[in-house]
């Protein structure tokens, strides 16, 4: 099975970025298997399922990008291949903030263990809703669930070596369901209703993500803000982990708040996470990463990196440290 490499700079630690990707393992979108990310892409050429592996190491990373479904041609093999970046977060050094974190009491042995996990980004604009809407006011085990039965619902789907993998939905798909469609999942008609929406929206063009993309994150902002069943956390989620744009953060997510408290030894009913995160300016939001990559540590879903001064110790100098 011939692959693409794809260029990253080390360390990179591809199970925590794919865990922070999916937030639950039980995610219908991405998937870890055997320490490879596979997902299922919906193309112009059909339904691609796309594995990547790590052939180094997490210092030394070699990362391939191969197809087990689906014959994608060498112009759409790029375009994967650049979806895989933007997924992955392969563009964004973390070393700076990793540094900042290890020089803060109480964050040194997570920023540490999370080493070179990269803030991941949904694939288009309409994931970002459909990934984000279902989690309103809601749990993360509760989102999952109801995106997952939206993806089953929804989402086309390949089987492949015993394990079912499903695709994001059309907007056209979504655009088309009814309301009622999103109730027997167990949606408030409130998010069936965002859900439908912008898809319409978005299939009709009066959504451009183009557009979005190009407009200053507090413009962008605004623009979020005005469409239906959209608040000010969503509206930082979407442009978080739907647009990629570190210089949001969600002020008003308890989970964050609690877990960065928690490691802080603040109490969480007094401590303000986003008064934290401000001194970390544009990159403030890969704190909102480090609080969930400490919750999936706390699951045993993460293997933690190590120390890297530890390993020079040992083996000598690492050449491709950022350290």
């Amino acid at each position: 099975m011939s692959s693409v490499r794809v260029e990253v700079t080390g360390p990179f630690h591809l199970e925590a970025t794919v865990r922070t990707l999916q937030r639950r393992p039980t995610d219908r979108l991405d998937h870890l298997v055997d320490g490879a990310y596979l997902r299922l892409h919906r193309t112009r050429e059909g339904l691609v399922l796309a594995r990547v592996e790590n052939r180094g190491s997490l210092d030394e990373p070699d990362l391939r990008l191969s197809f087990v479904h689906g014959r994608p041609s060498a112009a759409l093999r790029r375009e994967l291949a650049a979806t895989t970046r933007r997924l992955l977060g392969l563009d964004v050094d973390p070393s700076p903030i990793e540094e900042r974190l290890r020089r803060t009491a109480g964050l040194r042995d997570l920023a540490t263990a999370l080493r070179g996990m990269r803030p991941p980004c949904f694939a288009t604009l309409l994931e970002g809703f459909g990934r984000t809407v279902p989690y309103q006011q809601l749990s993360l085990d509760a989102g999952s669930s109801l995106t997952a039965r939206m993806m089953e619902r929804f989402g086309e789907s390949v089987e492949h070596e015993g394990r079912r993998y499903f695709a994001f939905p059309a907007a056209a798909r979504l655009a088309a369901a009814a309301e009622d469609d999103f109730r027997a999942l167990g949606f408030s008609r409130s998010k069936g209703r965002t859900l439908i929406g912008v898809a319409e929206a978005l299939a009709s063009g009066e959504l451009d993500p183009d557009e979005l993309e190009s407009l200053p994150t507090p413009e962008a902002w605004q623009r979020l803000l005005a469409l239906r069943g959209v608040g000010p956390w969503t509206a930082s989620l979407l442009l978080l982990r739907g647009m990629g744009r570190l210089d949001a953060f969600p002020a008003s997510d308890v989970g964050v708040n609690r877990g960065i408290a928690t490691l802080l030894g603040e109490d969480p009913k007094t401590f303000h996470a986003d008064r934290f995160a401000a001194p970390f300016g544009p990159q403030r939001g890969m704190i909102y990463f480090y609080s969930l990559g400490a919750q999936l540590l706390g699951k045993g879903l993460i293997t933690p990196a190590g120390d890297p001064a530890l390993r020079r110790g040992a083996e000598g100098p690492d050449r491709h440290s950022s350290l």
